[in-house]
């Protein structure tokens, strides 16, 4: 009963499907449950939590949470396994009803290893319940999978938990057990054995099937075809619909299958009942505390057609889509209370970090600079590196703060081993930036009962570096969660430390706005910014309000606040200059800051500026920033090849980070760029496969989708764009103009008052380059709805600007132009040989040239390619 498979690299994304295979309908629903949701354990109430993440699940009968992801990309999945034995309930011990032993996990932890780490170190037990129709008490047990590819199988066997933790235990159905099921895998040919690959419905012959399709699968060039991929093996795995084997439940037809991108958190969820596929988008759903608690989602589908159209035409977006009906289907609300989540008021521990258990009872020191040098240096006379670990840990903040050279060099003269087991530590050590970005991810994690046993100071401490930590191994979604939680801390928990003007709270608000601009979420940040700047001026730390005022600086010219931007850079003049410890990071940050605004305005002095930037592997926070600024001025300077090599050395030297603002940076930056040398096709590509878009993206779709006269795409785009929250003036300005660019493009001309919002927007030197991306056709039609006083001033602010609408043409041999040139004439190959006096074999030669220099496979293509980029102009010369 059930299959389950996972596909860790299809194209950078994470791939998991899973058959559900059962004698009787299950009435499954899909529910949305929010964060902050109150539970207990379903046995005694002795474990009570509330939900840091929301989730998407699979019910049966509304009972059990049985298969499910949450915002933070962990996925589960609940299978039959006859073998599972549970033992005896130890009261010692916590415990979870079957009931909510999912989602426990759902609700509380973003990766495979935290949940491992959860189970191994509290010994958890999991106690059955009855179906409550058959009396039947299922044997289960349970598969978890992350969006880094990290994967565990569970089971009970005999009382004792076994975990397989791995990234190479792909592959979960039923009986015998996982270890057993990886001995006979290995009889298989392909997998060390000689036994050809078997066909039954048997959860061994499945496990073998699945393991072996899933291996081959060829790499996607979509979301789509990844997902359909995955569908093709879980259906090769299922199970035809049948009589039921008497004692067999997992010898049972497949009701329902799910397939799931757990990098791109898609859910994506199908019945064999009611064939009808229906996906979640889990970006798109509210997931905040005190959102509609749940919502059942399937029971929508199992309505008519009719009802889907009249739910149509009430419904706007839905995050929720159905391939059946002609719109998203509505949410359909359930009754308030489900039988296994019971409210309870108990707040849950928040786990974070370890220390020795001998340093538990000391005192964190995070105001006495003094009594810290000294701890410090006592402990390198002592030589003694568990000294000097100890004493720099318990002192970090005043020494991070006013001793940084001394604590960095003590750190760093520690050994590895001793590091590992003070992660804060690793932090301030020079090289783990550096390893984080290549091959050794820090990503520091914590036990519940560790945590238990630390103060307030500590874990904030501790919450702090798990943020930087994930933010510099690329996780940046990862780095949000910890920042949420830090956030979170601030606000529900009282620390005296915080209080104080010479405390860390400064550094926490620093941070999180940090964090939250790497997101890409740029208004939140300001507030973040704005309050660190605010605390920093009371601080004793001299960089503080220039480091935050820094920031913000950048986050203002990122969005397009040119006023805001200028301002805070004039500020900063008047403030010291940055100590060494932070003086990089604050450099680099204010250098953006200008490059970007003189982009915007293409001051003649931008060069110079942008000669300033960090290299393209720069470790620092602002690497987005200074490609984003590089990489506009190239476009700017029609040398979308440069643009192209810039977006790659970048993307080379990082890791792979999902969901942030420097992939929006470099799809947006990708998709212009690639139009510009005329390689359509690849460009388009990337903007039909781009999910979750950020609005630099977003912006660079819609202008592909009007230069290619794509009106619907570009109108659809336009009206996402209208409904977006936080769009700094920038991206404002931008839509009004891509809308005037659609409204001419539709009739041929432009209101007056869409004229003068364009002129409005033209008259701003800081919005320059927007400008210079629309094309001559509308920048003539408002000139023609303004006064004549209105026009010259358009036309001198317009003037110069190279046209948004002629790419640059790929170079072709005087061969190929030839070839070119006579395709509107002939319709086929021999008419075309005929014609320049060339064999047949010829032309498909040089055809095959041009179709790749083009970026197309066909010659009506071609030929408008070709006439799009003025080609076909008898004044075009042939280049060599």
């Amino acid at each position: 009963m059930c299959t389950r498979v996972v596909w860790p690299d299809a194209d950078g994304a994470v791939i998991v499907g899973r058959n559900m295979d059962y004698h009787r309908d299950l009435g499954t629903n899909l529910w949305k449950l929010p964060r902050g949701s109150r539970r207990d354990d379903g046995v005694d109430g002795a474990l009570t939590w509330q939900s840091r993440y929301g989730s998407i699940v699979a019910t049966a009968f509304d009972m059990i949470t049985v298969d499910g992801v949450n915002e933070a990309g962990l996925a589960g999945h609940v299978l039959w396994l006859a073998e599972s034995s549970y033992g005896e309930l130890d009261p010692s011990r916590p415990a979870l009803s079957q009931a909510v032993w999912l989602q426990y996990f759902l609700d509380n932890f973003a990766t495979v290893a935290e949940a491992v780490g959860w189970i191994t170190s509290n010994r958890v037990q999991v106690v059955q319940l009855t179906d409550p129709v058959t009396g039947e008490v299922p044997t289960i047990h349970l598969a978890l999978d992350d969006a880094s590819g990290d994967s565990a199988i569970i089971e009970y066997i005999d009382g004792d938990v076994e975990v397989h933790h791995g990234a190479e235990f792909r592959v979960m159905t039923n009986s015998p057990k996982y270890d057993e099921q990886l001995a006979l895998l290995s009889q298989i040919d392909g997998f060390g054995g000689e036994n050809p690959l078997p066909g039954t419905t048997l959860a061994p012959d499945r496990f073998a099937r699945a393991a072996h399709y899933v291996r081959r699968l060829p790499q996607p060039r979509t979301q789509l075809e990844a997902i359909a991929s995955m569908f093709s093996v879980i259906r090769n795995a299922a199970q035809p619909f049948r009589l039921p084997d008497e004692g067999r439940p997992d010898a049972s037809q497949t009701i329902w299958q799910v397939v799931a991108d757990l990098t791109r958190l898609r859910y994506v969820f199908e019945s064999t009942t009611r064939p009808n596929i229906v996906w979640v988008d889990l970006a798109d759903v509210d997931f905040a505390e005190g959102s509609p608690r749940w919502s059942s989602i399937w029971a929508a589908v199992s309505r008519s057609k009719e009802a889907w159209r009249a739910t149509s035409r009430r419904s706007s977006r839905s995050a929720v889509n159905c391939i059946s009906c002609p719109s998203p289907i509505s949410v359909v609300s359930p009754p308030d209370t489900v039988r296994w989540l019971r409210p309870v008021r108990a707040e849950s521990p928040m786990p974070q970090n370890a220390r020795s258990a001998s340093a538990r009872a000391e005192t964190m020191n995070l105001t006495d600079s003094t009594r810290a040098i000294e701890a410090l240096r006592s402990a390198v006379l002592s030589k003694s590196s568990e000294a000097v670990a100890h004493a720099a840990m318990m002192n970090i903040w005043p020494l991070y703060s006013v001793h940084a050279d001394e604590l960095v060099s003590a750190v760093e003269s520690l050994p590895t081993p001793l590091l590992e087991r003070y992660p804060v530590l690793r932090i301030v050590h020079r090289m783990t930036p550096v390893l984080a970005r290549t091959n050794r991810p820090f990503k520091p994690l914590i036990y519940p009962d560790d945590a238990r046993n630390m103060s307030a100071d500590e874990l904030d401490i501790f919450t702090l570096v798990q943020m930087v930590a994930f933010r510099l191994s690329g996780d940046v979604a990862a780095a949000m969660i910890y920042a949420r939680r830090l956030q979170d801390r601030i606000l529900q928990v009282r620390v005296e430390s915080r209080e104080r003007p010479d405390g860390p709270l400064w550094f926490y608000h620093q941070q999180i706005g940090s964090t939250l601009l790497a997101a890409g979420e740029s208004a939140a940040a300001l507030l973040e910014f704005a309050t660190a700047r605010d605390l920093g001026r009371l601080s004793q730390q001299t960089d503080a309000e220039r480091m935050a005022l820094g920031r913000t600086a950048l986050t203002h010219a990122v969005r397009g606040s040119i006023d805001d931007a200028e301002s805070s850079l004039r500020e900063l003049a008047t403030l010291p200059e940055p100590t060494r410890a932070h003086l990089t990071a604050t450099a680099m940050t204010e250098r953006c800051a200008r490059a970007l605004l003189a982009v915007d305005s293409m001051d003649p002095d931008t060069d110079e500026l942008l000669s300033q930037l960090e290299t393209y592997d720069s470790i620092e926070l602002t690497w987005p920033f200074a490609l984003l600024a590089r990489s506009r001025r190239l476009l700017v300077l029609q040398h979308p090849d440069d643009a192209i090599e810039a977006v790659a050395l970048a993307r080379d030297a990082h890791p792979d980070q999902h969901g942030s603002f420097a992939t929006d940076v470099i799809n947006s930056v990708s998709i212009d760029a690639l139009w510009s040398t005329g390689d359509t096709t690849t460009a388009r590509r990337i903007a039909e496969e781009t999910a979750r878009s950020g609005p630099l993206t977003r912006m660079a779709i819609i202008r592909h989708a009007l230069l290619e006269s794509r009106l619907d795409v570009a109108a659809s785009g336009l009206r996402q764009m209208s409904t977006a929250r936080s769009l700094g003036p920038g991206a404002r300005a931008e839509s009004i103009l891509l809308s005037a660019w659609l409204e001419c493009a539709l009739t041929d001309a432009v209101a007056s008052e869409t004229a003068a919002q364009v002129a409005r927007i033209a008259s701003r030197p800081g919005r320059r380059r927007l400008v210079s991306q629309i094309p001559l056709q509308l920048i003539t039609r408002v000139q023609e709805r303004l006064s004549p006083e209105e026009a010259t001033s358009f036309a001198a602010a317009t003037g110069g600007l190279a046209a948004a609408d002629r790419p640059r043409p790929p170079t072709l041999t005087a061969s190929e132009l030839r070839v070119l040139q006579a395709l509107p004439l002939h319709a086929t190959t021999a008419a075309l040989a005929a014609s320049l006096l060339v064999s047949p074999n010829t032309i498909k030669s040089q055809l095959r040239s041009l179709y790749r220099k083009l970026g197309c496979s066909t010659r009506d293509d071609a030929v408008s390619i070709a006439s799009r980029l003025h080609l076909l102009a008898s004044e075009v010369s042939p280049r060599s």
